[in-house]
């Protein structure tokens, strides 16, 4: 049974959460939560590129998909995908923080199918 992320009252919330309790498992699929409420799921089998750009971009490739998420603060969920971590990220809400602002936030989700 997987577990979903919940974070406690005193800590402030993730845009992404784990899908196992443990730091050794790994989720089975990365659910994609956009801020109107739509959702849509890719399987970590077919995951076979994930880019970490510092200026502010994570790129991961699914077959012929490409994902794009866009914020700040994105190192540690790169390092999460990487090792199948994250069941699930979310678009933020709110406006981004202010640059002193160490809490990761992610501006927006793109879908791109890759043309061949």
């Amino acid at each position: 049974m997987l577990k979903t992320f919940a974070p406690s009252a005193a800590s402030s919330p993730l845009p992404y959460g784990e899908g196992n309790a443990s730091p050794f498992s790994s989720s089975i699929s990365l659910d994609l939560r956009f801020r109107n409420g739509n959702r849509h799921g890719f399987m970590y089998a077919y995951l076979f590129d994930v880019a970490y750009d510092a200026s502010e971009l994570i790129r991961l490739t699914f077959g012929g998909t490409q994902v794009e998420i866009r914020g700040r603060n994105l190192s540690d969920l790169y390092e999460k995908l990487l090792v199948h971590g994250v069941g699930y990220t979310q678009e933020s809400s709110q406006a981004p923080p202010l640059e002193i602002d160490t809490r990761p936030h992610i501006e927006t989700i793109s879908i791109l199918k890759i043309e061949e």
